[in-house]
């Protein structure tokens, strides 16, 4: 089959029709089908007909089959006709009468060709011929401010008005706390002199069948004006789209509309640019005084330039500029603004949005970088600054667009053994003396590396948290012990869990003791725990209910009692978690608790390495978290916060992004400060698949320099539950079944990035060797065999050849 959307012989009015010609039979008639727009159905028990003019030529004449299908219900048929196509032009009729069940169900029309020979023409497809509309989106004649309007030519009336519609991109409202303001410029000219040109604006829900919430007539006149209306969403209404659509079908004429916006009628704003107030360098800047919050940000909008990505591959746009807010009253929390980008390619879709404290009154520079593919060059990003939040008085200047290569993720993945020879290994010197320090020059010596110095690990949970019977446990632990040399206490120390009611802990800090006893049979390197993620998972707990001062003294009390207890046993503390996105203690309390909170736990256990924690760091999300998290952590160690490593949760649904996890590790790494992974998954995907993409990351991990150590979230798959969703991102499946990718864990850590030499003794009697750092063991065997020495010692970056004796 051949098609052609604008061809002049399938022109019956105009210039341009549908011209398709099969020329080999489909083995089923829906094979080959010309498929037209879907169209809402907004009323029900009626009749409703589609119109075209049509011809066809073959031998026999083209007979195709109209037929409509629920695009809401996976295309389900609902109603068809077949039409028989002459040589010469007609107007066919084709009815559907729309049952009750499809009300606020959108219906495609699709015209089924694939059973007969020949070429179809079609043109003038009409859903409402009882009347006639045209419109333009982008026209220059509806145009009140810019280039374009919308213009709307209802050159026939209809049989109602709500038969003939246009509608507006859909918002969902963020609470039902606030009204809503929708404005617009208009104009109209009525067909006939005295006539009346009164569109409807109409509400509707669209999660309930596309129900009105409010309709109201705008009489438009012929000189432009704006018009303005306002609509309350009640609370069972919350969460759901709302579409505002124009009804024009009552009268013929012409309409022009323009200059679209919505906004909440609860707050209230002063913006002012050019203004010198506002000015960094030169003469001017943006000022805006937010004088009552809306407490969402995105109810409040700036628009920035637009830009438009034209180097071809993927980049990072670097939006970088100045700013510095002040406090209506001292009270006021602390000023926030929200960077977001749309694509106006994409009907305005939001590709990233970013939140930015100014906290500071004196000039200080800011930026957010935006991931933008290659599905994004030619079209027009606009950035937005949300500035609803918080009340305050904001000055910005110096706005500046920079884009910046990325390098190729998987060409760089390539040269991974290179990097981890020079990061991972290092040339080392065994050196074996007697009891008198004389050099043993004699014998062979076997060197093996018995585990790494670079952290691999896994979440372990405690016996009562993971409600296993005995011989599971059992298991459970075992097999963590068979792969891994590091461990966390999976959510055993966070605050909700550990402590469900005030001060009871016995049972918690027992079966973490357990762990941690279990742990240290098994040789393991270092436990890593969290202890906080402000209030986010568990909203009933005690804590949330307390008032900030005795908040503040309760946690200072816990932190202080908790990690006494665990002094020395406990390596690394992620102490707070996700507080770039989940600040329901810092907005309530303020930011002073949530930096004490590092140093109570310093104080508490000073040798302890103590860390923040943030996820959605390294997926493919748009936006670059990792700059924003970047600016936190540079933040804290400018407030003097005792912040020593970076943890950074690697939760992946599907595929691995070589390029985006290698440049988020970059901008990490300028933070000087180790990396470790945590919580890392891999989930969505076939075993096999699974399994390539876990070696991807461990390959990237393990090559890049700021990454110190690697914890695995899941051990074990395990199917859905009342108190949770599936786990399938384990090494063994459910039945304990192990699964590709343990082997392949098992093959990078025990087979290529291993070290074992056997090597007869140089007249100084040592050995020289390159190897990975970690703990290795030796066995020295004289050459007859008969005397033999065995031991162990651990080589780090910074150590000075070893000796034995």
């Amino acid at each position: 089959m051949t098609a052609d959307l604008s061809s002049t012989a399938a022109a019956h009015t105009g210039k341009y029709g549908f011209e398709i010609t099969v020329t080999e039979l489909f083995q089923n008639n829906w094979h080959a089908l010309l498929s037209l727009p879907a169209f809402l159905v907004t009323d029900h028990e009626r009749m409703y007909t589609l119109t075209f003019w049509a011809k066809g030529n073959g031998n026999p004449h083209p007979r195709p089959q109209v037929t409509f299908q629920d695009e809401d219900a996976q295309y389900a048929y609902i109603d068809s006709a077949y039409v028989q196509l002459t040589s010469f032009w007609h107007q066919y009729s084709v009815a559907l009468a729309i049952p009750y069940r499809l009300r606020g169900h959108n219906v495609i029309a699709n015209v089924m060709v694939g059973a007969y020979l020949g070429s179809y023409y079609f043109d003038d497809f009409q859903a409402w011929p009882e009347g006639e509309m045209h419109v333009t989106l982008q026209s220059t004649q509806a145009a009140h401010s810019g280039r374009y309007g919308v213009l709307i030519n209802v050159a026939k009336r209809f049989e109602q008005d709500w038969h003939a519609q246009v509608s507006l991109k859909g918002f969902t409202p963020p609470d039902t706390d606030h009204g809503y303001i929708f404005s617009f410029w208009g104009r109209a000219a009525a067909d006939v002199p005295g006539g009346r040109a009164m569109p409807k604006v109409v509400f509707q829900d669209a999660d309930d069948s596309y129900t009105p919430l409010k309709q109201v007539s705008v009489p438009l006149t012929s000189s432009w004006q704006m018009y303005e209306v306002d609509i309350s969403v009640p609370k069972y209404r919350e969460g759901h789209t709302i579409i505002i659509s124009f009804w024009v079908g009552e009268f013929a004429g012409t309409y022009a509309l323009d200059d679209f916006q919505r906004a909440a009628n609860n707050g209230s704003w002063v913006v002012s640019v050019p203004d010198a107030r506002a000015a960094h360098s030169g003469g001017a800047g943006l000022y805006v005084e937010v004088s009552k919050a809306w407490k969402v940000a995105s109810l409040a909008r700036l628009l920035l330039p637009r830009y438009v990505p034209r180097a071809g591959q993927e980049m990072l746009l670097h939006l970088a500029f100045w700013a510095r807010a002040e406090k209506m009253k001292s009270t006021d929390p602390t000023p926030s603004v929200t960077v977001a980008f749309l694509d106006l390619h994409k009907n305005y879709e939001e590709i990233g949005a970013e939140m930015i404290t100014i906290p500071h009154t004196d000039w200080q520079m800011h930026y957010v970088v935006i991931d933008l593919k290659a599905e994004h060059v030619g079209h027009s990003i606009r950035p937005y600054l949300y500035i609803g939040k918080d009340a305050g008085i904001y000055y910005f200047d110096e706005f500046e667009y920079k884009e910046i290569e990325i390098e190729d993720g998987m060409a760089w993945l390539q040269r991974a053994p290179e990097r981890i020879r020079r990061r991972r290994m290092g040339k080392f010197q065994l050196s074996f003396h007697d009891n008198d320090d004389w050099p043993i020059d004699y014998g062979v010596a076997d060197v093996a590396l018995q585990r790494h110095h670079f952290e691999l690990g896994v979440d372990v949970m405690t016996r009562p948290m993971s409600a296993m019977a005995a011989a599971d446990y059992l298991w459970y632990l075992r097999t963590a012990a068979r792969h891994f040399w590091a461990g966390a206490i999976e959510q055993g120390l966070l605050w909700a869990d550990y402590e469900p009611t005030p001060g009871d802990i016995s049972s918690s800090q027992k079966a973490i003791d357990d762990v941690i006893t279990w742990s240290g049979s098994q040789s393991w390197s270092a436990i890593s725990a969290t202890l906080l993620d402000g209030g986010h998972e568990k909203k009933e707990h005690w804590s949330n209910k307390l008032a900030c001062q005795d908040l503040k003294a309760r946690l200072h009390e816990r932190l202080a009692r908790d990690l006494a207890h665990f002094r020395g046993k406990i390596r690394l503390y992620e102490v707070w978690k996700g507080s770039l996105h989940s600040r329901d203690w810092i907005d309530r309390c303020g930011e002073s608790l949530y930096f004490d909170a590092y140093r109570w736990a310093q104080q508490a256990d000073p040798a302890a390495l103590l860390c923040s924690s943030e996820a959605a760091v390294l997926t493919t999300l748009t936006l670059t978290n990792a700059e924003a998290y970047h600016n936190l952590v540079y933040r804290l160690v400018d407030q003097g916060v005792p912040i020593k490593a970076v943890c950074v949760q690697a939760i992946f649904e599907g595929e691995v992004d070589a390029s985006t996890v290698k440049h988020r590790l970059d901008v990490l790494h300028e933070l000087r400060l180790p990396v470790y992974i945590t919580e890392f998954t891999i989930s969505g995907l076939d075993p096999a698949k699974h399994s390539y993409e876990l070696e991807k990351f461990l390959r990237i991990a393990f090559s890049h320099e700021s990454v110190a150590g690697i914890l695995l979230g899941d051990l074990w798959d395990r199917p859905a539950s009342a108190t949770g969703k599936a786990i399938t991102s384990g090494l063994y499946a459910a039945n304990k079944e192990a699964k590709p990718a343990a082997a392949r864990l098992d093959h990078l850590w025990k087979s290529e990035w291993t070290s074992r030499v056997q090597k007869g003794l140089s007249s100084e009697g040592s050995l020289d060797f390159d190897g990975y750092y970690g703990k290795y063991e030796y066995h020295l065997k004289s050459d007859d065999g008969k005397t033999s020495v065995k031991g162990a010692w651990k080589e780090d970056a910074n150590d000075e050849p070893s000796q034995c004796g």
